[in-house]
């Protein structure tokens, strides 16, 4: 399920039926995130991934992405290898067009299909690759070697969405200078 793109069609089905879907996934088989990983030795093991569908309130799609797992990164101060826990959990409305952002409450949690429907690994990545700390490190000094299982990275209950209302913001204003 993963190797392909989901139609516009099979994805309303699938959202329809609110299908769930479980996956193990090799870090190494995603592109983008295998260059942040740390090659064998050691290895990351699979992680597991759990898609749920569902019909949203706008009547779109509504693709839950959950993973879990563990990955080896390189701690940027030691250049050694760095154990982080990883824990995904979001929420993605899919759209088939740009100009159906407008009609979702949450335009930066949405995905827009190609013409060729969803690509799910790229999402995924997407996803994973946002959860992963920007430079990861130890948590303690690591320059005489000490290599300590970081601590987990837990889903916060809502992300930091600092522009979340702009487009609220922005239309409410339009509104009032046509008036």
């Amino acid at each position: 399920m993963l190797d392909e793109r989901i139609g516009s069609a099979e994805l309303r089905e699938l959202a329809t039926e609110q299908a769930v879907r479980e996956l193990r996934i090799d870090p190494a088989s995603l592109p983008r995130l295998a260059e942040q990983i740390v090659a064998p030795p050691p290895v990351s093991e699979p992680l597991k991934v759990v898609l749920e569908f569902a019909m949203g309130p706008e009547g779109f799609p509504v693709l839950t992405v959950r993973a879990t797992g563990e990955l080896v990164l390189q701690c940027q101060r030691c250049l050694g290898p760095l154990r982080r826990n990883l824990a995904l959990d979001c929420e993605l409305t899919v759209v088939s067009a740009e100009e159906e952002l407008v009609r979702i409450a949450d335009p930066f949690d949405s995905v827009v299909t190609g013409p060729d429907g969803l690509e799910l690994s790229a999402a995924i990545e997407d996803e994973l690759l946002a959860v992963l700390p920007m430079v990861p490190r130890h948590d303690r000094d690591c320059s005489a070697g000490e290599h300590e299982l970081a601590k987990p990275v837990e889903p916060t209950e809502r992300p930091n969405r600092p522009f979340e209302g702009l487009a609220a913001i922005m239309s409410k204003r339009s509104a009032d200078h046509a008036d």
